[in-house]
């Protein structure tokens, strides 16, 4: 902290040490502030997914309708803190507001604009920084196991298709060919091609702070 830096970047998750490598890379002095450990929060509790084909937004008006089985199962993917509902609630209009036609095909279109353009990013960012053994291209699956929820596969992938997002629909016999060690109860799935994930978060978020430290970055931490 007795050095003067050109930029500051707060946060050290993935995005922010991905900034502030990259920038100290290209000559720039960075300080790079993170509360508790570089790496740590969002950034390690996922599960390294490089989501390309994720490019429909989280204010989908679709789930309204799920929203309170979600809420009332105790196994479910929604969880609410009651006596934080007011604080919640600015959020909460807003997001409702993002469910009408004309935000979500704008926040549709943004997501299919940059993650369209993130895979060829993440394996650029991977030859720069040696990652090859943690960043693996090798697609993904999303999987069915009721006849409706495949029909709807079938229908978001040939979706997905006419927009650039390539799958492909397998039957449940091509699904299990590909992967033998799925459940029989699969009816089949799309084959995202062009995704990624991250087989170890902890060891790229070493190795990426390793070679900011290396290039003079500074790390310090602060609440």
């Amino acid at each position: 902290m007795d050095k003067k830096r050109s930029v500051i970047v707060i946060g050290g998750g993935i995005i922010g040490l991905s900034i502030a490598l990259t920038l100290q890379a290209d000559g720039t002095d960075v300080l790079l502030v993170e509360k508790e450990q570089v790496g740590a929060g969002a950034s390690m509790g996922n599960a390294g997914h490089i989501a390309t084909e994720q490019v429909f937004p989280v204010a989908d008006p679709s789930i309204l309708k799920s929203i309170p089985a979600m809420l009332f199962d105790p196994l479910g993917a929604l969880r609410l803190d009651w006596r934080y509902l007011l604080p919640l609630t600015p959020w909460l209009l807003r997001l409702l507001g993002n469910m009408r036609h004309k935000p979500f095909q704008r926040i549709h279109h943004a997501l299919s604009t940059i993650n369209g353009a993130s895979l060829a990013a993440w394996q650029t960012f991977s030859d720069d920084w040696q990652l090859a053994d943690l960043v693996k291209i090798q697609g993904s699956l999303l999987v069915a196991e009721r006849e409706a929820s495949y029909e709807k596969l079938q229908k978001q992938g040939e979706y997905l298709n006419s927009i650039g997002v390539k799958n492909q629909l397998l039957t449940q016999a091509q699904l299990l060919a590909r992967e033998p060690a799925l459940a029989g109860n699969q009816l089949g799935g799309l084959y995202y091609p062009d995704t990624g994930h991250v087989v170890d978060l902890n060891a790229l978020h070493t190795q990426l702070t390793n070679h900011f430290l290396r290039l003079g970055g500074g790390v310090t931490f602060s609440v």
